[in-house]
């Protein structure tokens, strides 16, 4: 590559790891009901207002050794690390969504709401409402530009068309996931699955179309399959032990994001031999 590509590349590694300090900051307040914007990043223990040298991304955990300079109570290793794979996948967001603009309008609206909801669900078993209904208004307007301005070739649909796609995909992402859940309440005599879920389901349509999404259900699934005979292998889970979906959405959704037409057509293929 020429310097000019690594130049931009370092920028975009900058960027991911500021972005992935925010996405850390939030991951921990929204779930906990605060505000992400105040007040200032401080010790969850003590209290105590951060400096400047001690909020830089990565490099500020390794200088303080993993505790506060304050209390010195540790400092959970969990901030780096989304740090860092937050700035990973702005990385191959970058690599993978071209040109630029598109790029910046998918990370930013698409991609790391995502990836936050799948760090909330992770932890939390929570889909918070302020992510995904304002998700699924985002979705309308993504899908919208990208197929008007952002792609190298425009898709030449119309903008009515281009907005009854997102229309159809938030029906069908989140009606889809909301009979499942009344079919299982009705067999089972218990919720499974949650209102996050179905929310975030039709935020996900909203961007790719209804019939992107029942593909990101399929992958979604798959993982969730996958996450829980893993989770009984390891003790952490039993038969009854809900999981994290939403996270297996999210996760899903953005892999068809970097590759998607090649998963649809291995999963058309698939559909065809079993019909």
């Amino acid at each position: 590559m020429q310097p000019v590509t690594w130049l931009l590349l370092a920028y975009v590694v900058l960027f991911g790891l500021i972005i992935g300090s925010f996405i850390a900051l939030a991951a921990v307040r929204i779930p906990a009901g605060e505000s992400v914007f105040a007040p200032r990043s401080h010790c969850r223990t003590c209290a105590r207002v951060l400096k400047w040298h001690e909020n830089i991304p990565v490099l500020s955990y390794f200088m303080l050794r993993g505790r506060c300079r304050g209390c010195r109570s540790p400092i959970s290793a969990r901030y780096p690390v989304m740090e860092v794979a937050t700035a990973a996948l702005t990385v191959l967001t970058y690599l993978e969504v071209q040109p630029w603009p598109r790029f910046l309008v998918y990370l930013l609206l698409f991609v790391l709401p995502l990836w936050l909801l799948v760090l909330i669900d992770w932890e939390h078993l929570l889909l918070p409402d302020v992510i995904t209904v304002p998700g699924i208004a985002a979705g309308f307007l993504v899908h919208w530009l990208d197929g008007q301005y952002l792609q190298p070739i425009s898709f030449g649909a119309s903008h009515y068309g281009l907005l009854q796609g997102s229309l159809l995909g938030m029906i069908a992402g989140g009606g889809t996931l909301f009979l499942i859940g009344e079919i299982y309440l009705r067999l089972r005599g218990r919720e499974g699955m949650g209102g996050g879920d179905i929310k975030m389901a039709a935020m996900i349509g909203a961007f790719v179309g209804w019939k992107a999404v029942f593909l990101i259900f399929f992958l979604a699934s798959l993982l969730g399959i996958l996450l829980g005979i893993l989770w009984i292998l390891l003790g952490r889970a039993g038969r009854d032990t809900p999981l994290p979906f939403g996270s297996c959405l999210g996760l899903a959704a953005i892999l068809f994001l970097f590759r998607g037409p090649w998963l649809l057509e291995n999963y058309l293929s698939l559909i065809r031999k079993i019909v």
